[in-house]
């Protein structure tokens, strides 16, 4: 019977520890440990990479709605044949009514488009990003009533001016009585009155200066007198009427209209 090796077997297992000079690469402890971090590394890194898809989703959405904003925005004022800035509105009343409700209409837009809006991060993104679609729109728009108010308050007083020439040319001759007091009124200088009042008001819309107002007057006296003497100068008439009249206003024409009517009742 062969022997056995007693002291190979009795020989007990090497000692780990810090007195045996071996020390263990981890335990049980530090492994889970090891283990937690990761979890939570990893559970982080999946939580950010959430958030991240969500706000670019979030962007996406937003930039999609203000797009359509802006479209509707541009085509409500530039469109060739509905476009509120290619209206051409000649009462003061419907030109108003007009504005307000492009910009009526554009409110409802919004308030449409923003239904398609899925959280609260949309939502103020998107009101921030209308504050400026709104103010733009509104810019435009009230801009656009001003310009035109102007366009037809100035009409008006061109149409007016050119009106009252007409009458003062046709009835000049041919007083009519002040109903207060019962004098004679010369046509032409009621006419002359009433187109410095309308431009005086004009002026005063439009913002003229002073020195514009004064020309525009100056103008308006210039081409009524002419208007006249073009009256008094036709085959059948008196000349010796044009003559004193020319006498009587020519200090009021211009050098060009003194010049021309000068020679023309000279040689009537």
């Amino acid at each position: 019977m062969p022997d056995i090796p007693v002291d190979d077997m009795n020989q007990s297992a090497p000692e780990v520890g810090p007195s045996s000079g071996i020390s263990p690469s981890y335990n049980a402890g530090q492994f889970g440990a090891s283990v937690g971090q990761a979890i939570d590394q990893a559970g982080k890194e999946m939580g950010q990479y959430a958030l991240r898809e969500q706000r670019y989703m979030d962007a996406e959405n937003v930039a999609d709605k203000r797009t359509q904003v802006s479209i509707q925005r541009i085509n409500s004022l530039k469109d060739p044949n509905t476009g509120l800035l290619n209206q051409n509105i000649t009462d003061p009343d419907q030109l108003h009514k007009a504005a307000d409700k492009s910009i009526s209409d554009f409110d409802q837009k919004i308030s449409e488009v923003s239904q398609g809006l899925t959280n609260d991060r949309q939502r103020s993104a998107f009101d921030k990003a209308m504050r400026e679609e709104r103010f733009s729109m509104q810019g435009a728009v009230r801009d656009w009533e001003y310009q035109q108010g102007n366009t037809i308050a100035r009409s008006k007083m061109v149409n007016g001016v050119k009106v009252m020439q007409a009458n003062a040319a046709q009835f000049y001759s041919q007083p009519t009585v002040d109903p207060d007091t019962g004098k004679p009124v010369n046509p032409v200088e009621q006419s002359l009155v009433q187109q410095r009042e309308l431009i005086a008001n004009t002026a005063e819309h439009l913002h003229w200066t002073p020195e514009q107002t004064q020309v525009a007057q100056a103008q308006a006296v210039n081409d009524t007198h002419v208007g006249v003497l073009q009256s008094m100068l036709v085959p059948g008439k008196p000349s010796q009427a044009a003559a004193d009249y020319f006498e009587k206003v020519k200090g009021d024409l211009f050098p060009p209209d003194q010049d021309r009517y000068g020679r023309a009742v000279e040689s009537a």
